[in-house]
């Protein structure tokens, strides 16, 4: 019996310090450079596009509306944000954000997640965002 707990406990030992090592291929892979745009108009100058490709940023995180509760206690969104007609960055995935009020919890949400949904897509479709794989709430 002894032997046996001797066993496992070698064995739980190496894979615990298996499980602990670092890989630099794995961790190279898991690191993308990324920022925040947090306005209600999006617009890129010549300065943030030439940051864009000077700092390799990959992932654009942009803030598309906020969800507050309306007067007759609906969520509506609020703030959403414009595009002026300029080209998105086809080296950047574009990842949008909604911010969603805390106060809204105090409402009926059932149905927000497939409303958050739509209006994402509707302004993707609207503003010729394709290949949006994730959100941000």
């Amino acid at each position: 019996m002894k032997d046996v707990k001797l066993i496992l406990t070698i064995a739980i030992t190496i894979l615990t310090l298996y499980s602990c090592r670092n890989n630099k291929d794995d961790d190279m892979q898991a690191r993308v450079n990324s920022v925040y745009y947090w306005r209600t108009s999006f617009y890129l100058s010549d300065g943030e596009r030439k940051f864009i490709r000077d700092y390799d940023i990959h992932n654009l995180y942009v803030r598309y509306f906020d969800v507050t509760p309306n007067e007759d206690s609906t969520l509506m969104p609020n703030a959403t944000i414009t595009f002026d007609g300029y080209p998105m960055p086809q080296s950047v995935n574009i990842i949008p954000v909604i911010y969603i009020l805390n106060e809204c919890m105090k409402y009926n949400i059932n149905d927000l997640g497939v409303k958050i949904v739509k209006r994402i897509m509707q302004i993707n479709a609207t503003n010729n965002i394709h290949h949006v794989k994730e959100i941000q709430i």
